[in-house]
């Protein structure tokens, strides 16, 4: 909802003016700012307003405007925010708590549907949902399609359809309700007899020829005799042509009535879209051509011949460049127009500008205008004037960017933020399919990457990953070319620039910070190169030594025992045994770490079967269950909807039979003076987890650490010793014992 009384500041305009006079607001003048109550704006103002969500009462900004149409106009009670939209829309996704609108129903005779026999046969569900396309029909008059059956609409969504009828298609409702198409039974009966009645050629009302009367050569016209019309849609265009020239003055009977010349003045003003087609015979054409380029434009003969003033721009601007090319050769042209001038070849081969001239005008221009290299990069072809335009046109593929990019190359002029040669995708604006190259692709990325100091990294796994991270993003990529046409992620982008990457085996696409897509074979080949190429294993006994959950952990590949709990393996043994199955006889489940209590539970380490076994057995607390290795559960504590590390999950939970429930936290590799960073990583994550767990108050948190294993398990004792039967309270042990 809108928070109250809170006050906008608005400037007057003529839209809002009536709005706020009548509201009782003093009129300044317009553009002054005066302030206003928020539920006083208009339901178009992009004010600024603060809101909070119904769902998670967080105070949020949002423009006045979505805020309009999104509660106000929708006539909602509630407002969510981005975050909450799911929880919103899964209030109203069920068709048990949907509330239907009311519909009398009835067996409809009308032009939008029709009711079948087998509707009688449906349930009240079924019934209800086939009264939501019933109100659709007479509500908007017209039978919905599939997408228009959705809960944003305010009609039940299609999913309940697909739900409630068992079916994976919306027209299988058919069976039940059906369109008709904008005909009564009546009109439909009608339609059949027109039909049936209608002969099979016609004589045209206008211009009397015979055709076969059909939809092709006549349109529809359901009050017609025949159900079509009587004039054919060659005369009806006409007609409606003529119509169209009359509204803009010109008046006739035939398009040859009027002059040539007296159309391309009305095509050139713009009051028709084409000239009629007799101004093209070739005759016409010289007309038009001779009147445009020697009376209305009043070239000489110097200036026709000229390449830089009679160009195919300036016959673009003049409209005339659709006639000049139905008489492809400029000479003949000419002498067609302009037979009096008698002009020949030499005078239209006046001696092209060579590099130099080019060269010597661009320096003069730029110097004119007083451009650095930073404003030539920002160019683009409306900024230049008509003669560089011409050297684009005629050396450098009409591209104005190709020809500055040639420049200053020829002038070893370097980039003046990475200083090295400038390249066409330096330049803000680029050439049409640039990308479309993959030289070009590459060459821009490898580019950028030394720009941005890749060099140092390309043999360092480490190091590059942070490179990567930092400086190759979608976002950066996405500001060359859109690399989703032609790659299907970031990585290939960059393999493709520095093959030597992934020859090298320097950086795999597990290892990409981004990469989140696993099937089988991405994993197994994924387990191959940790062992090969990271781990460096060489014995095969040795792999189960390292390859396990807490292994890994030192090792910091946490990310693999991430992937395990929601990928193809349920462990590491079987994950390795996929990838290196020639070693499968050689191990057991237990080489990896795999740790079992006696009653069957999996720990995360030997130490904490021990400490699990002797709570049990020992200490005699019976209601005890390791919950570590399952790293989301219901005795999981959420931190964050986003990011890595998103919750803590204890290593083990008690039961008691009175108090609060208590868990155990187990920090197995905690040093106080740690020496790497590792474990330094490990004690400051240790402190950060007992302060969240301090601060939970309905449970009970333990925390163990090395030291209380040593002297048999005594600092163990110490700590639960409280949940022993002898620490029962005396009034709660009596009603124990009874």
């Amino acid at each position: 909802m809108i928070l109250e009384n809170q006050l906008v500041d608005v400037a007057w305009n003529p839209r809002n003016k009536k709005h706020f006079i009548e509201l009782g607001y003093t009129y300044t003048d317009l553009g002054k700012t005066f302030t206003v109550k928020a539920e006083h704006l208009t339901m178009g103002s992009r004010a600024i307003v603060k809101v909070k969500c119904d769902y998670c009462n967080e105070i949020k900004t949002t423009v006045y405007n979505n805020y309009y149409r999104r509660v106000i106009k929708e006539k909602q009670t509630k407002y969510c925010c981005r975050a909450c939209s799911g929880k919103k829309y899964s209030e109203i996704r069920s068709v048990d708590n949907f509330e239907f609108k009311k519909c009398n129903l009835r067996k409809y005779k009308g032009t939008i549907y029709e009711l079948t026999n087998e509707y009688d046969n449906l349930n009240d569900v079924q019934k209800a949902l086939v009264n939501e396309v019933i109100r659709f029909c007479e509500e908007n008059k017209y039978f919905p399609s599939e997408k228009e059956m959705s809960n944003k609409k305010g009609y039940v969504s299609r999913t309940q359809y697909y739900k409630h009828f068992n079916t994976k298609r919306f027209i299988d409702i058919y069976r039940f309700i059906y369109p008709l198409k904008k005909e009564t039974r009546n009109k439909k009966i009608s339609s059949i007899q027109k039909a049936n009645n209608k002969p099979s050629f016609f004589k045209c009302h206008q211009c009397k020829e015979v055709k076969s009367f059909d939809n092709q050569n006549f349109s529809v016209h359901h009050l017609g005799k025949y159900g079509l019309k009587t004039t054919c849609k060659k005369c009806e265009n006409h007609n409606a042509n003529m119509l169209r020239y009359r509204k803009n003055g010109i008046i006739f009977e035939k398009f040859e009535d009027i002059d040539p010349i007296e159309w391309w003045k009305h095509y050139y003003d713009g009051k028709v879209g084409l000239m009629p087609e007799f101004c093209n015979r070739e005759e016409n054409i010289i007309k038009i051509c001779r009147f445009v380029l020697g009376d209305f434009l009043k070239l000489n003969k110097k200036e026709l011949c000229d390449n830089n003033i009679l160009n195919i721009e300036l016959f673009k601007k003049y409209k005339i460049f659709h006639l000049y090319s139905r008489i492809s050769d400029r000479l003949k042209f000419l002498n067609l127009c302009f037979p009096e001038m008698n002009i020949i070849s030499t005078d239209l081969s006046r001696r092209p500008y060579n590099d130099n001239d080019i060269l010597d005008y661009l320096d003069n221009w730029i110097k004119m205008k007083g451009l650095t290299v930073e404003d030539i990069l920002n160019l683009n072809k409306p900024n230049v004037n008509q003669k560089i335009k011409s050297f684009a046109n005629t050396k450098f593929h009409q591209s104005v960017i190709r020809l500055f990019h040639w420049y200053l190359n020829s002038r070893q002029i370097l980039h003046p933020r990475f200083d090295r040669e400038i390249h066409l995708f330096d330049f803000s604006y680029r050439p049409t399919g640039l990308w479309e190259d993959k030289e070009n692709r590459i060459l821009a990325i490898k580019t950028y990457c030394n720009d941005h100091g890749i060099k140092p990294y390309l043999d360092n796994t480490e190091k590059l990953k942070k490179w990567v991270k930092k400086n190759f993003t979608s976002k950066i990529i996405c500001t060359f070319f859109d690399y989703t046409k032609y790659y299907s992620s970031l990585y290939d982008v960059l393999i493709e620039s520095f093959p030597s990457i992934k020859k090298d085996k320097i950086l795999f696409k597990w290892e990409w910070h981004q990469w989140n897509q696993y099937n089988k074979e991405l994993l197994v080949n994924m387990m191959k190169e940790l062992v090969l190429y990271r781990l460096n294993i060489k014995d095969p006994l040795d792999i189960p030594k390292k390859v396990n959950r807490s292994g890994l952990i030192k090792l910091g590949y946490e990310k693999f025992n991430k992937i395990i709990w929601k990928s193809h393996f349920d462990n590491y043994y079987q994950w390795c045994c996929s990838a290196f199955p020639e070693y499968k006889s050689l191990w057991q489940p237990n080489d990896f770490n795999v740790f079992i209590t006696s009653d069957g539970f999996i720990c995360d380490s030997l130490e904490e079967v021990d400490i699990y076994e002797f709570i049990k057995n020992e200490m005699k607390i019976k209601h005890i269950q390791p919950i570590g290795v399952d790293y989301k559960s219901e005795h999981s504590f959420v931190l964050s909807s986003k990011g890595r590390g998103r919750w803590y999950t204890p290593d083990f939970v008690i039961f008691p039979e009175w108090g609060k429930i208590v868990y155990i936290e187990y920090f197995g590799m905690y040093v106080e003076n740690s020496p790497n960073a590792l474990l330094k990583r490990y004690k400051n994550k240790t402190v950060k987890k007992i302060d969240y767990y301090k601060n939970i108050k309905e449970y009970d948190f333990i925390f163990l650490f090395p030291e209380d294993l040593k002297n048999n398990f005594y600092g163990v004792r110490q700590k639960l010793s409280h949940l022993t039967i002898s620490k029962i309270p005396l009034h709660i042990l009596g009603h124990l014992t009874n």
